[in-house]
């Protein structure tokens, strides 16, 4: 959703999307830029972010200094866009290249980690009381949307994308980026789509230099293609304004979520998933390629940390998140199906 931070596929997300949903690249500190009205229960974050500094993803890193001293801000921005790109490979059109100049594969279309081979069995997620939502009212007015992604999408949401949300908007459903590095993804995405076989979207133009937005940071041209893998891309006509609303944002990350558990080795060690995962899809989701390259680097320990900061902000335990599990996903179409005649409880 303009994928794999503190406020892009990826994910869809969405959100960290090479081709199609979100979410994006490494992340730093800081929330993202919030361009828009604030939220309507508590402020949004208003650090800003360090220049050059890709904020699109959905996990925060602290890991530019490295990259902007082996090639400066515009290397490293080619690098992050190439890592956005990492994870559409799995939604139809050409892979592109990772940071080490290999093609990643397009993930199998039923699913499947590690190049192919069936993915771990999916944990049971504990039984947890619906109505607790750490020890903070923040976010509560968007309670009910992601409960409703939750049931729907038949995958453990809920409190992982209250973190995700903490961190991207401060909570803001119209939260925008669009700062030159976040510009420059979503023109590369929308420019190298007819190479990669994607459709055009309707509102290519604007959706090129929106950058990423949303309660979760998707980058807008993947939101649009959101749903390729499954031949069903339901905002594909829309305006990137269309992912300030929580639903669509909720569906965008929950498809994001879905392939990220599904196309890539997020399981520690083998063996059933536990709620300590819940870190490898962060990491995932600002660099889904650092899943099979390097999973308990130096990313990976800074989105780690940045988790960490968000959990204790909402008042839950890393082990309040249940293992992560997609493996009852109806399909993109059942849950957009699902998610219809939900009652607003935003402004």
């Amino acid at each position: 959703m303009a994928n794999g931070n503190k406020n892009s596929t990826t994910a869809s997300g969405e959100i960290k999307d090479d081709g199609s949903t979100a979410p994006t690249g490494e992340r730093t500190d800081g929330p993202r830029v919030v361009v828009n009205e604030p939220a309507a229960s508590q402020p949004p974050r208003t650090s800003v972010p360090e220049p050059f500094v890709p904020k699109t993803g959905m996990a925060p890193v602290v890991a530019t200094g490295g990259l902007l001293a082996l090639g400066g801000a515009a290397i490293y921005g080619v690098q992050w866009w190439r890592r956005r790109q990492a994870l559409a490979a799995g939604e139809g059109g050409t892979s592109l290249p990772d940071d080490s100049g290999q093609t990643q594969g397009t993930p199998p279309p039923n699913g499947g980690q590690n190049g192919g081979v069936a993915p771990p069995a999916q944990g049971t997620s504990p039984a947890a009381d619906p109505n607790f939502w750490g020890t903070t009212s923040r976010g509560a007015e968007f309670r009910s949307v992601l409960a409703k992604i939750e049931e729907v999408s038949r995958m453990p949401l809920r409190l992982y994308l209250s973190v995700v949300a903490n961190r991207e908007a401060g909570w803001n459903r119209k939260a925008r980026n669009q700062d030159k590095v976040e510009a420059a993804a979503s023109a590369a995405a929308i420019a190298a789509g007819p190479g990669r076989k994607n459709p055009t979207p309707k509102f290519a133009t604007s959706i090129a230099g929106a950058g990423s937005g949303g309660l979760f940071g998707a980058l807008a041209p993947y939101v649009a293609w959101t749903g390729l893998d499954e031949d069903f891309m339901p905002y594909l006509d829309e305006d990137y304004t269309i992912v300030e609303d929580p639903i669509v944002a909720a569906i965008c990350a929950a498809k994001y979520y879905q392939r990220i558990v599904t196309y890539y080795p997020t399981v520690f060690a083998g063996g059933a998933p536990t709620s300590e995962d819940n870190y490898r899809v962060r990491l995932g989701w600002a660099n889904p390629s650092k899943l099979k390259s390097d999973p308990a680097g130096s990313l990976f320990k800074a989105v780690k940390g940045r988790l960490d900061e968000d959990l204790a902000e909402l008042g839950l335990k890393i082990t309040d998140l249940p293992p992560p599990d997609a493996s009852r996903w109806p399909g993109l179409k059942a849950v957009v199906e699902g998610m219809k005649g939900l009652t607003p409880t935003w402004k």
